[in-house]
């Protein structure tokens, strides 16, 4: 049974404001920085306070997941870009 938290599989993420997925990311910069090299749980909530109030705090959180993903197989040397040939 698929997980409908983030909508039906083949459906489009909503689209997101920059200026939420920019305070998200900064959220999750500076927890980084408080807790190198540890994992850290962060509440839904600690999001929602750094988005816009109209702001889809699930769509904000799962975009920034695929680009911390894409950034993290960047530096595995998984991933190559066109600006790296």
């Amino acid at each position: 049974m698929p997980n409908n938290l983030y909508g039906t599989p083949g459906d489009p993420v909503p689209v997101v404001d920059a200026v939420d997925l920019e305070a998200v990311w900064q959220v999750d910069r500076e927890i980084r920085e408080r807790h190198p090299g540890k994992r850290v749980g962060v509440g839904i909530e600690v999001y929602k306070a750094a988005c816009e109030p109209v702001a889809d705090v699930v769509a904000v959180w799962f975009r920034l997941a695929m680009v911390t993903l894409l950034i993290m197989a960047r530096e595995c040397g998984d991933l190559t870009l066109e600006d790296d040939m």
